[in-house]
């Protein structure tokens, strides 16, 4: 969800000018607000099919019912007296107090969700996060400086391409799962070649 989420938003533009054509882009504000909301639903999304793994299929559907009953109202409200930004808004609402905090505590109910396994991931997060803000501010920086602004394509592959590598390595660096997985793989294939 984290490298989705800065991956769009070091190419938002560029992605969409190519997509829709210059002149039909619709802003930071909302590009930011729509980031954030989708990073959230990713990660209640994941949660809500670990409640089904575990068998609370009741609960998570009727929990969905509601859910989409309430959000469907506010959507409507939001759209006739703020438009466009009153539905983002409420899209990022829904998805950060209702769905995470509903598939998130359900998880935790059932046992397989300790303050423990929270803890670890809030710290993994507080550097991987900062990290990845600084590198996608730096990288669109580069980017800004050194090609041309009508060169959509370049600048969507080279951004695309510097934040994978920046993200893969930090991935390496942060995660002991992935350093040891990495140490069997290097054993495996040194076996396979003697």
């Amino acid at each position: 969800a984290i490298f989705t989420s800065f991956m769009f938003l070091i190419n938002y533009y560029d992605l969409i000018t190519l997509w829709v054509g210059e002149g039909k882009y619709i802003g930071n504000q909302i590009l930011f607000v729509l980031v954030i909301a989708s990073f959230v639903n990713l990660l209640s999304y994941f949660m809500s099919n670990v409640g089904y793994a575990l068998g609370d299929i009741k609960k998570n559907s009727s929990f969905n019912i509601v859910r989409s009953l309430v959000y469907a109202v506010l959507v409507f409200l939001a759209a006739r007296y703020y438009g466009i930004v009153g539905t983002a808004v409420v899209l990022l609402v829904t998805v950060l107090f209702f769905d995470l905090g509903y598939f998130s505590f359900r998880v935790n109910k059932l046992g397989f969700l300790p303050i423990t396994l929270i803890k670890l991931i809030a710290g993994q997060c507080l550097i991987i996060i900062p990290a990845a803000a600084a590198a996608a501010w730096l990288i669109h920086l580069f980017i800004k400086v050194n090609i041309q602004a009508n060169m959509y394509w370049a600048k969507l592959i080279t951004g695309s391409a510097l934040f994978t590598t920046f993200f893969l390595v930090l991935l390496i660096f942060t995660d002991k799962g992935i350093r040891d997985q990495m140490k069997q793989f290097k054993m495996r294939l040194a076996i396979s070649f003697l």
